[in-house]
């Protein structure tokens, strides 16, 4: 193994220990589809969250009957570093992402140097992830190289051009999001580089738009952004009461607009 893959083997560990929920990947975007409304945009949020939308009552099914989880959602410092082979414009398009999602959620993200990093982006040529995938291999960690990020390590069947796994941090409560690990292929077209660490970063702060199809244009996924963050939605709450309050919520969704109106009230 060389210095270098050797030094990325040591910051993916450290990167995926407790990290083991699988959490997103790329979303292969087609066309945008129209700002939604209503039911659909409280299926997107079930979707986004890890629910699915019919358990979740949007086809008329109790939202009781919706999967016994809970609401995950980032908590503290979100501080961002890159790995790896990141050129110039991925820097500038996390950065742009950092500062839409800053906006939106009111959390303190921001770049950091790789130690002090919750969120690691590692951005690898195919070599790297074939190097790495064999080290993770083995030391015999069975759970990290099934998790989504080992899977594209890997590049096994539909891993697709990146993906992204967030966990809680250590002895932070249930459902408190507080680490992350996001990869990118380097040989991605720099469009698509673009596209997975803006995906991989939402997905981190408890949003992964990949689970939504259609895939949700940039008003929906800014107005399930702000949904997500509203002090009345707590992370660990139980899934079901969480989307309970949403679907009230939505039933207004001119209340959810991403960009209100000159005097309107602003939404709690």
């Amino acid at each position: 193994m060389t210095g270098r893959t050797a030094t990325l083997a040591a910051a993916v560990a450290l990167a995926l220990a407790g990290c083991a929920a699988q959490n997103g990947q790329y979303a292969r975007r087609g066309a945008p589809e129209a700002s939604r409304q209503g039911p659909a945009l409280f299926a997107a949020f079930a979707a986004a969250t890890g629910t699915d939308a019919a358990a979740a009552g949007t086809e008329g099914a109790r939202v009781a009957d919706a999967p016994a989880q809970t609401l995950r959602k980032w908590q503290g410092p979100a501080r961002v570093a890159f790995h790896g082979a990141p050129e110039a414009q991925d820097v500038e398009a996390a950065r742009a992402a950092m500062a839409r999602l800053r906006r939106l959620t009111r959390l303190d993200l921001r770049s950091a140097d790789g130690e002090q990093a919750e969120i690691r982006i590692f951005v690898l040529p195919p070599e790297l992830r074939r190097a790495l995938a064999a080290q993770m291999a083995a030391t015999g960690d069975a759970r990290a190289a099934a998790s989504s990020f080992g899977r594209w390590l890997s590049g096994a069947p539909g891993a697709g051009p990146c993906a992204t796994l967030a966990e809680e941090a250590p002895g932070a409560p249930r459902g408190a999001l507080g680490r992350a690990v996001i990869g990118v292929a380097a040989e991605a077209p720099a469009r698509t580089r673009a596209a997975c660490l803006e995906d991989g970063l939402s997905a981190a702060l408890g949003l992964d738009f990949a689970r939504v199809s259609p895939p949700p244009d940039r008003p929906t996924r800014a107005a399930l952004l702000r949904l997500l963050y509203r002090p009345a939605l707590r992370a660990g709450m139980p899934r079901a009461q969480a989307l309970r309050l949403v679907r009230r919520m939505t039933e207004n969704v001119r209340d959810f607009d991403p960009a209100p109106r000159a005097g309107a009230a602003p939404h709690s």
